[in-house]
């Protein structure tokens, strides 16, 4: 599974961040996921833009990350995100 160009939380997962992670909750399955670090980031970016490279372009300003170690990073998050039924790389219907 490759990195999309556009990622989507799934509207019916809620996040918080608590300190130094994000707590996302899945509400139709009642399923919870922690994040830390720039996987906590990543959420927060793609919840306000879905783009994926303006959240690369905004991760590598705030880390000190090669970029290709981050897209890595990021495509394993991805898949694990997708397997999760927390994120999709279709829009969300209005």
């Amino acid at each position: 599974m490759s990195l999309p160009a556009n990622i989507f939380p799934v509207p019916t997962v809620l996040s918080t961040e608590l300190e130094a992670e994000t707590i996302l909750l899945d509400m139709s399955r009642e399923h919870y996921f922690s994040l830390a670090g720039s996987g906590s980031s990543f959420w927060r970016l793609i919840q306000a833009d879905s783009a994926v490279d303006n959240a690369i372009a905004s991760l590598l300003a705030e880390y000190d990350v090669d970029e290709a170690a981050l897209r890595q990073d990021l495509k394993k998050l991805w898949q694990q995100l997708a397997e999760q039924g927390l994120a999709t790389s279709t829009p969300p219907a209005a």
